[in-house]
């Protein structure tokens, strides 16, 4: 089983991809991930999915393909110019920058959060969108700078 997990420290976070104790790490400075619920148009991939259920299982093998964007209620204001990196299996890089920058809007691409206004967010060669979105979430894991535990177990805590 592959786990993704955005992990924040002070105002480091990092981005674990496994798969049988392999890593990627993306350790991403400064960053807060906050998801503000109310301007998240659902996607017509978060309803009932047509795709095929594919038994993903994912590498760690990112790669952002001439990524722009700019969110739904800011569409005059671009955050991501042009934004391309690959990070194999394995290897470490840091994404820096000023607040506002387009570090934390990158993760949520990454989470099919939202879709890239142009160009191509892959995972393990495949375009994010050709996976089903329910079934990529439940292999990415966010844990914010703050950490709010729920009651139950650590093990449910992780798992939620």
């Amino acid at each position: 089983m592959s786990i993704v997990h955005v992990l924040t420290s002070g105002c480091t976070i990092a981005f674990i991809a496994s798969w049988k104790l392999s890593l990627v790490m993306i350790t991403i400075s400064p960053i807060l991930i906050v998801v503000t619920m109310i301007s998240i148009k659902p996607l017509e991939c978060d309803k009932i999915s047509t795709k095929p259920s594919l038994d993903i299982i994912l590498t760690g093998n990112i790669e952002f393909d001439n990524v722009y964007f700019s969110y739904p209620t800011r569409p005059d204001f671009e955050i991501l110019h042009g934004m391309s990196f690959n990070v194999k299996r394995g290897e470490t890089i840091a994404l820096c920058g000023q607040s506002g920058s387009g570090k934390s809007t990158c993760i949520q691409l990454l989470l099919n959060l939202y879709e890239p206004t142009s160009g191509t967010i892959r995972i393990d060669r495949c375009p994010i969108q050709d996976y089903d979105v329910k079934r990529l979430r439940q292999q990415i894991g966010v844990v914010s700078q703050e950490p709010v535990l729920f009651s139950g177990t650590l093990l449910e805590n992780i798992a939620l």
